[in-house]
Parts: C-alpha cells; sequence; structure tokens
C-alpha cells in the first residue's frame, strides 16, 4: 500500500474557523450575558453598522470603537430596557439573516417589531451589518 506523505495529508486539511451562524448565534448569545468583549468579538476595525432611517439611531458606524459607542448609545437611549427575540437564523456562506423581535421601552411607548438583520461575513468576522426593520415608519417614531 502506498502511504500518503505529511505535506499530502497537510495539503488535504482546512483550517476551521466557527461557522458564520454560530459566530452571529455567539453574538447574541453575548448580549443575554452583557459582554461586551464577547458581543464585539465578531467585529473588526473594518466592520460597519448601518442603521437606517431619520432617527437618533440612524447612522453608518465605523470599526469596533464606533459600534461599541453606537451599541452602548441605543441601550442609553432606552435606559437600558431593550432587547432582541430571536425568531429564526439563516445563514449561508456570506450571509446570515436573522429575523428577529425587537423589543424596548423608551419614553412611556414600547416597542415590539419584527427586524431582519443582515450580516455579511467574510472568515467568521462580521464585515456589515444592516438593520431592516418591517415597519419604517413606526421605527423612526419610536427612536426619535
Amino acid at each position: 500500500p502506498r502511504s500518503l506523505s505529511s505535506f499530502q495529508i497537510m495539503k488535504g486539511l482546512r483550517v476551521q474557523t466557527p461557522s458564520n451562524l454560530q459566530v452571529i448565534a455567539d453574538l447574541y448569545k453575548s448580549f443575554l450575558t452583557l459582554d461586551p468583549e464577547a458581543a464585539l468579538a465578531a467585529f473588526n476595525d473594518d466592520s460597519i453598522w448601518v442603521e437606517p432611517g431619520d432617527n437618533t439611531r440612524a447612522g453608518v458606524y465605523r470599526g469596533v470603537v464606533e459600534i461599541a459607542q453606537h451599541a452602548d448609545h441605543c441601550r442609553h437611549l432606552c435606559d437600558g430596557n431593550w432587547g432582541t427575540d430571536v425568531v429564526e437564523m439563516l445563514a449561508g456562506d456570506r450571509f446570515v439573516v436573522v429575523v428577529e423581535r425587537a423589543l424596548a421601552l423608551r419614553n412611556g411607548t414600547s416597542l415590539n417589531m419584527i427586524v431582519n438583520t443582515v450580516y455579511e461575513m467574510t472568515d467568521g468576522v462580521i464585515d456589515k451589518l444592516q438593520v431592516l426593520p418591517y415597519d419604517c415608519e413606526a421605527w423612526n417614531t419610536f427612536w426619535s
């Protein structure tokens, strides 16, 4: 029988990176534990977070520092009374789409809305996160 050289064996191995689905699942778990380091682990200085609309959350946030500041700002807008209920996650080689229920309480008004969050990924890192609320008008009103 013919034996394989070490080079041939190594050539067939792939470096395993966490699946995109696992990276995003871990991100959502970090929201529950309020662990900012774990929450930011999937981002890098080239990552972008896009918030739609004309409201206090709207904008494009670039890099780990701006993304962390934006997340903290969102939390403060509703005195920490915010969360998400993941309905479904769909993952492919490049994208993860999370259908979630955005929950918040702000100025005596509650938000309970289905939102799609689209994550564009490369090698287990979030390149771009885009929030897509089902009702943009209600989203703008709540966050204005």
